[in-house]
């Protein structure tokens, strides 16, 4: 899409949108505001386990749960598998029992895995805030997990979209220019097209 085809679709969808969504954008980001005050760099160093695994029941309010179902209107990434954040609890199909389960690339146990994932968020986050974009594509973090967390940290830095394919799907359709190796990249790409429009920065 060139600037001219863009330009119209701006003029003739935006304000639709913006009158038809204002009160859900405000409701959203306020509770994408009260996301970020609670969880704080030192709060998630010093989170247990129970404040951070999704899979704990009607009650669970945790970290995961919140980043993954309260703030699905900042992008959705329902759908892939709990193991995305690391740690979690729940079953799976070979072993049907409830309990604490972590992905092996994290550490020999649940306790070891937490840890580093811990770690890691903080180390994640901080790289983001002074804008190391080839520190954050080194930490595995699930990359649909480490997105929504950029974006609900650093909107005006990230795009809100975590899908490889919706990603690479946006940046060819506006022609965007660049070599685009991980998803991160092609969040900040679509964020720096959108600071050219001043129609879309509110």
């Amino acid at each position: 899409m060139n600037r001219i085809e863009m330009a119209e679709q701006i003029a003739s969808r935006v304000p639709i949108l913006a009158e038809r969504d204002h009160k859900e954008w405000r409701e959203t980001e306020e509770r994408r505001r009260k996301f970020v005050a609670d969880y704080t760099l030192r709060k998630i160093a010093q989170m247990r386990r129970d404040d951070f695994v999704i899979g704990k029941g009607s009650g669970n309010r945790s970290l995961c749960y919140r980043l993954e179902r309260e703030l699905d209107k900042c992008g959705r990434i329902l759908g892939a598998p709990a193991s995305k954040f690391g740690v979690y609890y729940g079953k799976t199909k070979s072993d049907r029992r409830e309990r604490y389960r972590h992905a092996a690339h994290w550490g020999n146990s649940y306790s070891q895995a937490f840890d580093s994932i811990k770690a890691a968020l903080v180390q994640l986050l901080d790289a983001a805030r002074i804008g190391d974009l080839a520190a954050i594509k080194e930490y595995k973090i699930f990359p649909m997990f480490k997105g929504k967390l950029l974006f609900l940290y650093y909107p005006h830095k990230f795009a809100p979209i975590y899908s490889k394919h919706h990603l690479e799907h946006f940046v060819s359709e506006l022609n965007l220019p660049g070599t685009f190796d991980f998803e991160v990249a092609m969040q900040q790409a679509l964020m720096e097209y959108r600071s050219t429009w001043p129609e879309l920065t509110s």
